[in-house]
């Protein structure tokens, strides 16, 4: 290597732009030594034994060079171990600063300090037990870590700072790893109020993330949940879904005790409707009854043809091709003879006296007469009135001359009476108008008939009451069943109306519930799901839950039950809150790329400083122990405990004295390892003369490196 004085203005600047080294400040101090083994051992053991007398007088002075290093004096921080060194000097007569070789006397002095700190229980990378044996093993460890630190960090950097950097650094990870642990105990995110975070955690376990709805919490958790290292995460979220599962059992058991079933479902809910229809047509027959008994003896009378014309027009509604028209035909017949005065033909009649001829003397011609509607008096009024009132509910009409309706569909008579029924409605307007006798007196009759004919009306058009207008035998039970769950809430309304009188009524509503709440349930299983998957869906049992959400009044009884059931939908909504999995959690590498390089830190430095910072982070994010606290189903108690707090900042208060400890053990171990005298100085001023010109560009400033292109 040429000297740098041999080198031209030219060549020292191209090597300057290349960042070449043109010359060497020191040689190795085995130039000058014997390399036989024997002095090579010699040298060795005193190089140590320097080298830990001048880390013992950098443990007594170091902490002094650190205060003022840190403050303005440089100088003068430099200058405090070198005055213990210089009076040992002139009292012994060794010279601490003299010795052979360099490595091991940068080792032993960056190495004895640290494990002397160790004995004497300072707390440090290792732990240290009661006994003097563990302690002598984590003070040997400890010297082999700082030992090799002190040794490398002279070989990176001049700066006393950076080898003090350097030095620490495995404390500051160390630090990073303790404090990380430590905040992931410590969640982030506003926690609910105990009672509230109480109630939460009856339904099933929680991560901290689901119960404080904290974004940055849930990234956290999704990223460690993602890592198959998380053994623990599967078994809670199994967990999750069976504490769900058999949460709303429980609920479901008790809105839903006693049940029927299919078939005594059917025919009980068949009895009620029929049951129904006959209150509602029985209070007709009733009202009649005695209102139109102030009529009649006004002497007034009813035409009766709005009757047949009624009748008529409800057969021509029905299509001929439809089964059992003739029958239905026949009956309406039935109702218009009832009704109506027969057509009389024209008949002659001959004489019986014959005349000359032998013909009949004379013919008697009778004219033919058209059919036409009777009249009726208010007395066969009322009791028509009473007879198809109970057609309308039973759908049988007998007027003396046995069953109009034979043979006739239920529901088609049920329609055909209440068709006649608003025919005598009609026939009752008309003769209103026309001021029959005793009108007024027929038009409170009237208008009270009219009423209660409305109602059966308005319920024979419900559709429910369609569907149960039959015999049950006509039903599937199992149909009936999905009829009842499904059914709208006017119709359920119809349905509590109905039951309402039945001595089954919440058996049969039970029975309605029960089938609802094993939709639910039943949707929500996840059957040929992976081995280490929950078998209950909880997001399939929210999305059924909220579709039921508007019913809650009807399917649970008490309010206890509503708000337990309101409680695990809570619940599964903050469950299924979800984050992308490897979402960044707190500070990325990023950040301490970019503080590097805002710091004066070259690029290379800054790459270097992220990469270490996301190596820190993954290590503090270790899935396998995060997960341990994460996805413990048995934290609960934990997160009560937190829960109590009036926030987390108090957490984060304790988490910050944990590091601030970290820290200030770095801070006392930080002192003997600030000394910019690492280099035994007999072995830098034993190099040969011509050597001592020979300097190393990267330590010069730029006034030096100018005066020296000056000089060429």
């Amino acid at each position: 290597m040429a000297n740098i004085s041999e080198l031209s203005t030219d060549e020292i600047k191209r090597r300057l732009a290349n960042n070449e080294y043109i010359g060497y400040a020191e040689k190795s101090v085995l130039d000058k030594s014997s390399t036989s083994f024997a002095d090579i051992a010699k040298n060795t053991v005193e190089s140590v034994a320097k080298g830990s007398a001048k880390g013992i007088v950098d443990l007594i002075g170091g902490w002094e060079s650190l205060y003022n290093y840190m403050g303005a004096d440089r100088n003068l921080a430099a200058a405090e171990p070198t005055r213990i060194l210089q009076g040992i000097k002139d009292l012994t007569g060794i010279n601490l600063q003299s010795a052979p070789y360099q490595t091991p006397y940068n080792i032993a002095s960056a190495g004895a300090p640290a494990a002397a700190l160790t004995v004497a229980g300072v707390p440090g990378l290792f732990n240290v037990g009661k006994t003097a044996a563990s302690r002598i093993g984590a003070g040997a460890g400890e010297f082999a870590v700082a030992g090799g630190t002190g040794a490398v960090a002279p070989l990176i950097t001049d700066s006393p700072l950076g080898q003090l950097a350097i030095q620490a650094s495995p404390y500051a990870t160390k630090g990073a790893f303790v404090a990380g642990r430590e905040q992931i105990r410590q969640p982030i995110g506003a926690f609910p109020s105990e009672a509230e975070t109480r109630g939460l955690l009856s339904v099933g376990p929680m991560t901290p993330g689901e119960l404080t709805g904290s974004r940055r919490q849930l990234a956290t958790e999704a990223r460690v949940e993602a890592s198959p290292r998380a053994e623990n995460a599967p078994a809670f979220r199994q967990e999750q879904a069976l504490s769900v599962e058999n949460y709303l059992g429980s609920i479901f058991d008790r809105a839903a005790q006693k049940t029927l079933s299919p078939e005594d479902l059917t025919n009980s809910v068949v009895t009620s409707f029929n049951n129904y229809g006959k209150a509602l047509s029985t209070r007709l027959r009733s009202d009649a009854g005695k209102d139109f008994s102030a009529a009649k003896k006004a002497g007034g009378t009813v035409d009766t043809q709005p009757i047949i014309s009624a009748a008529e027009a409800s057969l021509g509604k029905i299509p001929p091709e439809t089964p059992g028209f003739e029958t239905l035909k026949n009956a309406v017949g039935k109702i218009v003879a009832e009704y109506a005065i027969p057509a009389v033909p024209e008949s002659i009649t001959p004489s019986s006296v014959l005349g000359p001829t032998g013909q009949p003397a004379s013919v008697n011609v009778t004219p033919a007469t058209p059919a036409q509607a009777v009249r009726i008096d208010i007395d066969r009024l009322q009791k028509n009135l009473s007879a198809w009132g109970e057609a309308a509910y039973s759908g049988t009409a007998d007027f003396g001359k046995g069953n109009i309706f034979e043979g006739v569909a239920p529901g088609q008579a049920k329609g055909i009476a209440r068709s006649v029924l608003n025919g005598f409605r009609t026939a009752l307007d008309e003769a209103i108008d026309s001021g029959v006798p005793g009108a007024e007196q027929l038009k409170k009759a009237r208008d009270k008939f009219s009423t209660n004919l409305d109602a059966i009306n308005v319920y024979a058009e419900r559709p429910l009451v369609k569907y149960f207008d039959k015999m049950p035998t006509e039903l599937v039970p199992e149909d009936v069943v999905t009829k009842l769950k499904t059914a709208k809430p006017s119709q359920r309304a119809i349905l509590l109306d109905v039951l309402s009188n039945n001595p089954d009524a919440s058996l049969v509503l039970d029975t309605v519930r029960r089938a609802t709440f094993d939709d639910v349930l039943t949707k929500a299983q996840s059957p040929g799901a992976a081995a280490n998957a929950p078998d209950f869906n909880v997001n399939a049992a929210l999305a059924e839950l909220s579709k039921k959400e508007g019913d809650f009044d009807f399917l649970f009884k008490t309010k206890q039950d509503k708000t337990d059931a309101l409680l695990a939908m809570n619940y599964i909504k903050r469950v299924i809150q979800t984050e992308a999995a490897g979402a960044p959690s707190g500070v990325a590498g990023g950040v301490a790329y970019m503080g590097t390089k805002a710091g004066g830190g070259s690029t290379q430095a800054a790459n270097a400083s992220k990469g270490l910072f996301d190596v820190l982070r993954d290590i503090v994010n270790n899935p396998v122990s995060f997960s341990e606290v994460l996805f413990n189903p048995e934290s609960k108690a934990a997160l009560i405990e937190l829960s109590k707090k009036k926030s987390t900042p108090q957490k984060v208060i304790d988490a910050t004295g944990k590091i601030a400890k970290i820290g200030a053990i770095g801070a006392v171990r930080a002192g003997p390892m600030l000394s910019p005298e690492q280099a035994p100085s007999d072995a830098i001023n034993a190099q040969p003369q011509e050597a001592q010109g020979e300097v190393q560009i990267r330590s010069l400033t730029d006034e030096q490196l100018q005066q020296l292109l000056n000089q060429q």
